[in-house]
């Protein structure tokens, strides 16, 4: 039985090299420690004691194997498993070909996301815009409108929308990374660190759930991640079937005459001038030729010059400025839904079936996906943890996963 147990020993001294040279360290106290209390138990005449000692050699030998058995499978057999379960040929082909589906899954989103932008710029232009005419003379008149007011909920949609697939392109990214780290932790620190405390006695059961999770780490998340691209890849996720032609139905196009009103520079800043701006320009050169009343003629805004023709012609100006612009705005907004079509209802139609549904349904795919390969990974390591003599509730795990 002690010429089996050192046989057995000789496998732990394979790993005598980088992080794995813990494993063997971690054997050799254990077998001082069952020596020691065998030894000790013949003087003390403790039975209870020598047949721990005895039960302990029997559970080195299980524990030896089992390091055995997973370093082989770990090792030797790593590339074939993968191979077989994943269809790649070795774990950096795996890595790689895993993240480059998950950064297609991504940019996918990235397109739905500049879409949904273009959209909500759009609408949001629409929404907001109303224009006002008013007339008359001692009696006035006015007519206020704003024609898509009413499709302003969808902003709010629009909102909640972004919101997602902002979500769901973290959680591609985190799944990505978090492959990467659980892949190389397993096997650089958890591993080893799990080889170690399955030898020794009072920590058995800690180091068969440390190797249940970097199995786990190792095989089942890069499985479930593959597996999870294949199923999505075959799966009809329709993303974003907004076309030029939809927003150009969802633009306001307006005629030269305003834009140029509203892009000048020189013409922007006269028109926005007050009283006080438009009283200053026009009296300090009228009033130069009537230097004897000055005064009298620039007085601000009671002066000759402004009360006469000047105020007139501002009011005027400011009124012809105002219908011009108005007649203009709701002349395109008659064009944009005669032309076009592009009435509130069209505008709805094609914001809720060409961007909200099917944006929708792929934006909530990640947080299903991330379940799925979460969910394997527990279960993988919850079942390899109760084979391997650990825990069996992980709550830790799962939390993290």
């Amino acid at each position: 039985m002690r010429l089996g147990v050192l046989l057995l020993l000789l496998l732990p001294l394979s790993f005598a090299a980088g992080e794995y040279a813990i494993v063997p360290v971690a054997a050799m106290f254990t077998v001082f420690i069952i020596a020691l209390s065998h030894m000790l138990s013949q003087p003390l005449h403790n039975p209870q004691l020598e047949a721990w000692a005895k039960n302990e050699w029997k559970e080195l030998i299980i524990a030896a194997l089992t390091v055995g058995l997973v370093y082989s499978a770990v090792s030797i057999y790593g590339n074939t498993i993968l191979g077989l379960t994943t269809g790649y040929p070795d774990s950096t082909s795996l890595m790689s070909g895993v993240e480059t589906s998950f950064t297609g899954f991504q940019s996918s989103l990235m397109n739905d996301y500049a879409d949904t932008i273009r959209v909500a710029q759009r609408l949001g232009m629409l929404t907001s815009y109303s224009y006002s005419m008013s007339g008359g003379f001692i009696m006035y008149f006015a007519q206020v409108n704003g024609p898509y007011v009413g499709i302003s909920g969808l902003m709010q949609s629009l909102s909640v929308l972004a919101s997602n697939i902002s979500t769901g392109i973290l959680v591609y990214e985190a799944m990505i990374l978090f492959m990467h780290f659980l892949f190389n932790v397993s096997i650089q620190a958890i591993l080893p660190i799990g080889f170690a405390l399955r030898f020794i006695p009072f920590t058995r059961k800690i180091g068969g759930t440390l190797l249940g999770l970097a199995i786990a780490g190792i095989f089942a998340y890069p499985f479930a991640m593959a597996l999870t691209a294949g199923i999505h890849d075959n799966v009809n996720v329709q993303h974003s079937l907004i076309t030029a032609d939809d927003l150009e139905k969802l633009s306001l196009h307006l005629p030269s005459f305003l834009t140029s009103l509203c892009t000048n520079d020189f013409i922007r800043i006269f028109t926005s001038l007050s009283e006080w701006g438009w009283w200053a320009i026009i009296c300090s050169v009228f009033c130069l030729s009537h230097l004897a009343a000055y005064w009298a003629c620039f007085a601000p805004i009671v002066g000759t010059c402004w009360v006469g023709i000047s105020y007139n012609f501002y009011q005027a100006t400011q009124m012809a400025l105002m219908l011009a612009s108005s007649s203009a705005m709701v002349a395109a907004s008659q064009g944009m839904q005669n032309a076009i079509g592009a009435n509130a209802g069209v505008i709805h139609d094609i914001v809720m079936n060409h961007l909200i549904i099917p944006v929708s349904s792929a934006s909530a795919l990640p947080t299903m996906e991330a379940v799925f390969v979460g969910g394997i990974t527990i279960l993988v390591a919850r079942s390899l943890s109760g084979a391997l003599g650990g825990e069996l509730a992980i709550a830790g795990l799962e939390r993290l996963i």
